[in-house]
């Protein structure tokens, strides 16, 4: 079992790395779908750009299996603080779109707002173990 914490430099460099994937991904996204690509090399790159989003679960499912059962904790109640704060945000959102205050939102907001909720929730619960 891997014991490192989450100061760990190699940690850090895979979850920059993550990030910057992830943000390669939407700008690429962006790009091609404001170029005049055809239909079929349109979804082929679509195709391409979901598969790293495939990805997230079993390569973070294989992380947790991999480490001790403090940083699962951790884990664990970062993952519980980004659900719901990510639920509270697009409910809240939900009823101003209803009510007609805000215009509809980009589905990469959800997926920033998860990403940016669970790594505040990461620091939060790593903090509270030292």
């Amino acid at each position: 079992m891997q014991t490192s914490t989450f100061s760990d430099p190699m940690y850090l460099t895979r979850i920059l790395a993550a990030a910057g994937l992830g943000a390669a991904l939407m700008a690429g996204a962006v790009v091609s779908g404001d170029s005049d690509l055809g239909a079929p090399l349109r979804s082929a790159l679509a195709a391409l750009l979901i598969l790293p989003f495939a990805l997230i679960y079993p390569l973070v499912w294989r992380w947790h299996r991999r480490v001790d059962e403090m940083l699962q904790m951790v884990h664990l109640r970062a993952c519980v603080f980004s659900v719901c704060t990510s639920a509270s945000l697009f409910g809240a959102a939900g009823v101003l779109q209803a009510c007609g205050l805000i215009g509809p939102l980009h589905a990469f907001l959800g997926f920033i707002s998860v990403v940016a909720t669970w790594s505040l929730g990461l620091m939060l619960a790593d903090r509270s173990q030292h």
